[in-house]
């Protein structure tokens, strides 16, 4: 659980110290940094598992993300402990102006994981204000993280830590029926895939999908209970013909038959019919 978080230099934020809890609720006016703070977190966990060039670019590079008319570094730290061991992810950035108005910056990740440590550092020269039309970087797969790290420490810190993401939930992504071809599907930023996930973890994991139906339970006290079904889904895939040779690609909506979708039915109510009410709810999955 990560415990506690610093910011320095950091958007709105420019000199910030907190304590979390395994609940903690943020809560200020409009300008007051709660979303920067929400952005720290994100880039201090997937700091474990990818670079700061692919992490913070074009328009989240670091000269962006500094603090309006601010000197000095930009750094951002959490620590916190993981299967009873302590672990800690630092990432300072150094910003160098030139006379033309062009910026460089250097940066250096340090992470901690009980006795073991690993510091990498990254260099950029010049940098360009970008528009924000670029889709963000996928998670680097699972499988891949302790081949880049090189030790074991780092590879558990990049799956405990990594694993923690910042979520902008949409209704209509959460409500839609989803398909996931990964081994274990991921919840999209936005709440998409929601009903995979659900699916997932009802058939490998039945105790935590119960324990997860319970504490839904303890906020919405009138659920009966989460249900999983088989539905239709449109997806977009990359098609290639080759005419003399020459390849050509164009994009097909395919369907399957092989997503989820989930509902949500009500606890029984007394009535003068004495009959149970049910709410179905389509929900999307990761």
């Amino acid at each position: 659980m990560i415990q506690q978080v610093s910011f320095t230099n950091f958007r709105s934020l420019r000199r910030v110290d907190a304590h979390l809890g395994r609940f903690t609720i943020v809560v200020g006016p409009n300008g007051s940094g709660k979303t920067s703070l929400l952005d720290g977190l994100h880039d201090l966990a997937q700091a474990t598992q990818r670079p700061l060039k692919q992490l913070m670019s074009g328009v989240f590079a670091p000269p962006n993300l500094k603090s309006r008319g601010a000197k000095g570094a930009m750094r951002l730290a959490a620590k916190g402990s993981f299967q009873e061991v302590g672990a800690e992810v630092e990432i300072v950035v150094e910003f160098e102006d030139d006379a033309n108005g062009s910026a460089g910056w250097s940066g250096t990740v340090t992470r901690h994981r009980g006795d073991a440590a690993e510091v990498t550092s990254e260099t950029r020269r010049g940098w360009w204000l970008a528009k924000p039309d670029a889709p963000p970087a996928s998670p680097m797969p699972i499988d891949s993280i302790e081949r880049v790290h090189g030790r074991p420490e780092m590879a558990a810190l990049a799956r405990e830590l990594g694993a923690a993401r910042k979520l902008r939930l949409d209704v209509e992504a959460l409500a839609a029926p989803s398909y996931s071809e990964e081994e274990t599907p991921r919840l999209a930023t936005d709440g998409g895939g929601l009903a995979s996930v659900l699916a997932d973890a009802a058939g490998r994991t039945p105790e935590a999908f119960q324990a997860l139906q319970d504490a839904a339970r303890r906020v919405i006290p009138a659920l009966d209970r989460i249900r999983t079904r088989r539905a239709r889904v449109q997806r977009q895939e990359q098609q290639e013909i080759r005419i003399d040779d020459e390849p050509i690609r164009h994009a097909v909506v395919a369907s399957t038959g092989a997503s989820s979708s989930c509902s949500i039915s009500r606890a029984p109510r007394m009535s003068r019919r004495r009959s149970r009410a049910r709410a179905p709810c389509s929900s999307s999955a990761s």
